[in-house]
């Protein structure tokens, strides 16, 4: 009897620090989630919120009033993001990558010296004129996502996408002619410039053929946002431009290889 008395506090107590240890657990992971969803989920976002979205969520790099270089937000629901660690995503290292395509706004901050004197003050502007070499990159990066990529495109959403996301001749409101979607994840077409490509001339080609969607004008001199397009669903290897492991231009809107 003497020994169950002993024994039945150390149980207790035994109890008490795992559901203790669990329950930390569980509230740092819910930290963590909600930081990330305010980070990168915002279904609404567009290209121009990015200084108004930044300052009222105050992201900012972690213990410092400096403006955070690059923040990416994932156009999508709370629940279908979250269905990439469930069902709808594979491994990736010791990440999980998502098995279709997602639209999303890079904010990319823009200053003269790299940190704004003005605290929580930050300039995020999508401009061709950013200053490091690094962000140039990323710049034409987000640029070819936005053009050439999307994973749930179809045949009958040429006029929808292309005018939502305002596809254009450059430097102009013309409609553009010929503009190709690629329906796969980002990170399987920046696998190209990496393992999943080869050299052809100064451009990289894939390896492995990718379902695409080929959008043809149908109102010539059409201008945004009345342009017209006629689809055509496709399957082709694609060469593209690679820069430090970013792809950052299509060569051309179908590359049909022999082989």
């Amino acid at each position: 009897m003497r020994i169950q008395f002993v024994c039945l506090p150390l149980l207790v107590l035994s109890a008490a620090l795992l559901s203790a240890a669990l329950l930390s657990k569980h509230v740092s992971i819910k930290s963590r989630y909600d930081k990330f969803k305010k980070q990168h989920i915002y279904k609404e976002m567009t290209a121009n919120m990015c200084d108004e979205v930044m300052r009222e969520r105050k992201i900012n790099p972690i213990k410092t009033k400096k403006c955070k270089k690059i923040n990416t937000f994932i156009k999508a629901d709370e629940q279908t993001v979250r269905s990439i660690c469930v069902s709808e995503g594979e491994p990736y290292g010791n990440m999980t990558k998502s098995r279709q395509g997602f639209d999303v706004v890079v904010c990319i901050r823009k200053t003269k010296k790299g940190i704004m004197r003005i605290p929580f003050a930050c300039l995020l502007l999508f401009s061709a004129t950013v200053l490091s070499q690094d962000a140039r990159i990323t710049l034409r990066y987000r640029k070819f996502i936005e053009q050439h990529v999307n994973g749930r495109m179809s045949e009958n959403r040429c006029d929808s996408v292309i005018g939502s996301r305002r596809i254009s001749k450059t430097n102009s409101n013309e409609c553009k002619e010929t503009n190709t979607f690629i329906q796969a994840t980002t990170n399987h077409i920046k696998a190209i410039c990496e393992q999943a490509g080869e050299p052809y001339g100064d451009m990289t080609k894939s390896l492995q053929p990718f379902p695409i969607i080929v959008c043809t004008l149908k109102n010539q001199q059409g201008r945004l946002p009345n342009c017209q397009y006629r689809g055509q669903a496709r399957t082709r290897r694609i060469a593209i431009k690679c820069e430090q492991g970013f792809p950052v231009h299509f060569e051309r809107d179908i590359i049909h290889f022999e082989n």
